[in-house]
Formats: C-alpha cells, sequence, structure tokens
C-alpha cells in the first residue's frame, strides 16, 4: 500500500486494489480471493484508544474493518435506503455495524479535507439474523443509522465509511461476497426506507439473535435495486 508514516489512521492498514478499493483493518487477518473476502478475527491491544471521541460510551475496540464510499472520505449515502451484505459467519459469532462520520472543511466540499465526527449508532449483526455457517443476506436499513453514538442526528450526507467493529469470537472465520447499496430506481429520496424486525441494538448490549427480513417499498416505489457504488463490486474484485 501507499502511505505516510505521519499518518497513522490512514497507512499500512490500508489496502488498495486494481479496481480502485479503498478499505482496512487492524486485528483481523483479511485475505482478497476471485468472488470473496475473508477475514479471520483477532486482537490489536493497542487500538483501543484510537480517535475513541468518535465512539463514545462503546465497549473496547479491539478489531475492525473498513470500507469507502469515495476515496474523499465524504459520501452523500442519503439518496439510498440500505446497505446489502452477502456473508458467512460461523454461529455464535458476532460483530457490530456502523457508519463513521466525517465533518468536511468547507461545507459542501468533498475534496478529503476534514474532520471525524460521531459514529452512528452501533447495531449488532446478531440482532439482524442469527448467524448459521451458511451464505445469509444481511439488510441494513439506513434509518437505523440515523443517529449517532451521542443520540443526535447522524448526517447521511457526509460518511466517511461503513466499519465492522470486534469481529468475535477469536479466530472465527468470516466470508464476504458481495456488498452493495440499495435504492429505489423511482425515487432519488431515502423517504422509502427498507422495513423489517429487528431486536438489540448497541455495542454493550446482548446479542439477542433475531432473523430479519427485508421487505420492498409497496406501490409505483417497488422497483427495489441493489447499487453497487465502490463497495465489494469494486473493492474486493468480486463477480457480481
Amino acid at each position: 500500500c501507499t502511505y505516510s508514516l505521519n499518518d497513522p489512521f490512514n497507512g499500512c492498514n490500508k489496502t488498495l486494489d486494481l479496481l480502485g478499493g479503498d478499505y482496512g483493518d487492524s486485528g483481523l487477518d483479511m485475505a482478497l480471493y476471485i468472488g470473496n473476502m475473508t477475514m479471520v478475527a483477532g486482537i490489536n491491544p493497542n487500538i483501543s484508544a484510537l480517535e475513541s471521541a468518535s465512539h463514545p460510551n462503546t465497549a473496547t475496540t479491539f478489531n475492525y474493518w473498513f470500507v469507502k464510499f469515495n476515496w474523499a472520505n465524504d459520501f452523500d449515502i442519503s439518496a439510498f435506503t440500505a446497505m446489502e451484505i452477502d456473508l458467512i459467519a460461523p454461529s455464535g459469532s458476532d460483530f457490530n455495524v456502523t457508519l463513521t462520520q466525517w465533518i468536511p472543511q468547507t461545507a459542501g466540499v468533498r475534496d478529503g479535507n476534514g474532520t471525524r465526527g460521531i459514529d452512528s449508532a452501533y447495531h449488532l449483526l446478531s440482532s439482524y439474523l442469527t448467524p448459521d455457517g451458511t451464505e445469509q443476506t444481511l439488510l441494513l436499513p439506513l434509518s437505523d443509522y440515523a443517529t449517532n453514538l451521542d443520540g443526535a442526528a447522524y448526517d447521511l450526507t457526509n460518511v466517511k465509511d461503513l466499519t465492522l467493529v470486534n469481529l468475535e469470537p477469536v479466530n472465527a472465520t468470516f466470508v464476504f461476497t458481495r456488498i452493495t447499496l440499495v435504492g429505489n430506481c423511482s425515487s432519488s429520496s431515502s423517504s422509502s426506507a427498507a422495513t423489517g424486525t429487528k431486536t438489540g441494538s448497541s455495542a454493550t448490549a446482548s446479542a439477542t439473535s433475531k432473523s430479519t427480513t427485508g421487505a420492498a417499498p409497496a406501490g409505483p416505489a417497488a422497483a427495489w435495486v441493489g447499487v453497487a457504488v465502490a463497495l465489494l463490486a469494486a473493492l474486493v474484485t468480486t463477480a457480481l
């Protein structure tokens, strides 16, 4: 990777692929293959205090993986309704899902200049589905991420990246084959949100396992499509 020794957050933990993908990890053993990416959960005891102001009142971080939506660290995801991930997670495994926040130096200018804000609410994998070692589809309605960890509004127009936090147990292997943004062809608004039932949400909550079924909007807005925007389609060289 190309990195600056003076930039610990965008340095050797970053991976760049031939399609322009920009993602990174710490405390994980990540490998890329044609059609999938694997991650083996581990522990990095040195990351617990990094950027701690961005994720208040959460459990201690011991590993993470992130994927950016664009090179400027600043993406407007508000026109979409959900994110969808195809993955294989072993029985009993879990992780948190969050969107990190970017505060641009100049409002409306996406030039990579800015600062890290407060992460969106954390939601457990197991609050959406019960990992069972088979390939499953994880639907993440963006409405679940509309508030940040302080309870204030999360700005979906300035998203830094999608981050998975504290993949566990240690040595568990996770396989990811597809990540897409889900939108609605008949509307550029996020008002037709994906729906589903789930329980549990916080980083410290007990992992109550419930299945979630995402439903398409009703009526004319039912043109429900997956839109690949610089995620696994571009970042992990996977065949869609």
